[in-house]
């Protein structure tokens, strides 16, 4: 997200996202200057409580719902503890569809869903995506007619694959759905979490495999009640980062506003490599039950849909000292790309000048600085890494670990 700020200068302007969720509090410092009604947290066109928990006023009496919302649209003023949102020009509503035990009831469901197509009875007050950190056991088509209402008018129906994994088939509903967009959720190393659920969907891989992709959910920051923030993990945390994507999109894009199967297949098509996972992958090949398309990259998004920004091509190979190719490092300049069996790599980048670097594990990281990218150009830049070994190779087989429990852990034996 941070690159897309600074490469196409759009952080969700002119986009309205909402969710359904436990609340929000509505006056955190980082979420108040983003709420679409101002200082009024009790306008029917901004905020609806099916729950009636908050007493008419926009509340968040468990905290997921700040959460969620702040890893949407939390401000990114540098005087703030964090910058945690995606999309932090974009403005916010929200409809309490989770009581303060944490339970999602059908009837504050649907009656969150009808709101998010007309709140306060004016569909001109509508949001332009919804997020739903929430779900339940897959095959479910009790909240499809919903999901299709929405997608009829043109708002974004983001989803949470669930927190049933490793289990296949374990994916949810609604995020099950082929109307609907799951994100399953990975750590910081790019690995899925153990509770992400997985598909394959009981409605089938046709045309999108589920999940549709996975996005950063374990141990993320974003902002919890009263004006403090905390760690969360889930699902629930994976599906606001896609919701924000798509609000950066459609900002630098206006066109994309309500086109779904558009915004579908660019986050899907311009998701970055993956793991194949453990439950394996539809027969057409695309994606698989465990990633989806991929890892949620909204910056190559942006760059094959986002105008006004000069383009080149950065390609190479990378290889080892004996000049054997290296499958799937990393190389990284604005964004990460990974090399295919031949070693070699390609990625579209601004027209600009980079350190890039490229990385494997069990081998030297190799950093080239002042790269040129020049626009309609192609620069090759190879890459000849070391070979340094991993922790089993190396003296870790031989540890005395008696000496070292007695040495530096005392009384433990």
């Amino acid at each position: 997200a941070n690159d897309f700020w600074s490469v196409f200068s759009f952080q969700g302007d002119g986009i309205v996202v909402a969710n359904i969720d436990t609340g929000v509090q509505w006056d955190h410092p980082a979420l108040d200057q983003s709420f679409k009604c101002g200082t009024d947290p009790s306008d029917p066109a901004c905020w609806s409580d099916p729950t009636g928990d908050c007493g008419g006023s926009a509340c968040d009496d468990r905290g997921h719902g700040t959460h969620t919302m702040g890893t949407m649209v939390a401000d990114d003023d540098a005087a703030l503890t964090y910058q945690a949102g995606m999309a932090p020009n974009a403005q916010w509503i929200a409809c309490k569809g989770c009581d303060g035990e944490g339970t999602c009831w059908e009837d504050d469901l649907n009656a969150c869903a009808d709101w998010i197509l007309a709140p306060d009875g004016d569909p001109n007050n509508r949001p332009h995506i919804v997020n739903n950190s929430w779900g339940g056991g897959g095959g479910s088509n009790w909240y499809q007619d919903e999901v299709a209402a929405w997608r009829a008018a043109g708002i974004f129906p983001a989803f949470s694959a669930g927190n049933s994994g490793p289990s296949c088939g374990s994916i949810g509903s609604p995020g099950d759905y082929q109307e609907s967009f799951a994100s399953a959720a990975h750590d910081s190393s790019g690995t899925i979490a153990s509770f992400s659920s997985r598909g394959p969907s009981l409605y089938g891989h046709d045309p999108y495999t589920k999940p549709n992709l996975s996005a950063p959910g374990v141990s993320i920051i974003s902002a919890l009640p009263i004006d403090g923030w905390g760690y969360k993990s889930g699902t629930s945390m994976a599906s606001p980062h896609t919701a924000g994507a798509v609000a950066l999109l459609w900002s630098c894009n206006p066109g994309l506003i309500g086109d779904l199967t558009t915004t579908f297949e660019l986050l899907q098509d311009n998701a970055g490599t993956a793991p194949a996972g453990s439950c394996g992958a539809p027969p057409d090949g695309e994606g698989n039950y465990t990633y989806g398309y991929g890892y949620l990259d909204v910056f190559q998004a942006g760059l094959s849909t986002c105008s006004g920004v000069a383009l080149g091509t950065l390609d190479g190979h990378v290889y080892d000292t004996a000049t054997n190719p290296l499958e799937d490092a990393t190389v990284t300049a604005v964004s990460s790309t990974t090399t295919d069996a031949n070693g070699y790599y390609e990625m579209v980048v601004p027209e600009g000048t980079y350190s890039v670097s490229a990385s494997k594990e069990g081998y030297s990281t190799v950093q080239v600085d002042h790269v040129e990218i020049v626009e309609g150009m192609t620069t090759t830049q190879d890459f000849e890494l070391t070979y340094i070994g991993t922790w089993q190779d190396g003296p870790a087989a031989c540890f005395d670990w008696t000496r070292f429990d007695t040495e530096f852990f005392p009384g433990t034996g």
